[in-house]
């Protein structure tokens, strides 16, 4: 993954202006407790529709944080930006991570490719391990 100032000098990542940060950051609040509510109902069938939520929920917290620091991304290769701002905040394996987890989640999404329990149980413990991180 290439360094945020990248994304920026490409024209990917762009300073915007409009302060939505807090509705970003509620929604991704709401998305966690849901999650939270609903994590015993975790089966093989809907093993893609909580991996996409979680992933929903990590994507928003960190909008919220772009907003906060007057960016916005928007195009191919967005959401690799939008981790890559991460880049001082989180651990490379955890970048690491959350790169792996947009690139299943777009297969599911893209492609229909199918997650397993498992991967979701990780994903989910990982998203309570750093979602007050970003």
């Amino acid at each position: 993954m290439k360094p945020f100032k990248e994304y920026v000098d490409e024209g990917i990542v762009k300073r915007s202006y409009g302060h939505k940060s807090q509705a970003l950051r509620e929604e991704s609040m709401n998305k966690f407790l849901f999650l939270e509510q609903i994590e015993y109902l975790l089966s093989e069938q809907n093993t893609n529709t909580f991996v996409e939520l979680i992933y929903d929920a990590i994507m928003l917290r960190i909008r919220a944080r772009l907003s906060e620091a007057g960016y916005k991304a928007q195009g191919l290769g967005a959401h690799e930006a939008e981790i890559s701002f991460l880049e001082n905040k989180l651990e490379k394996n955890e970048i690491n991570v959350l790169d792996k987890l947009r690139y299943f989640r777009n297969g599911s999404v893209y492609y229909g490719k199918k997650m397993k329990k498992e991967y979701a149980k990780k994903v989910m413990t990982f998203a309570k391990e750093i979602k007050e991180k970003i």
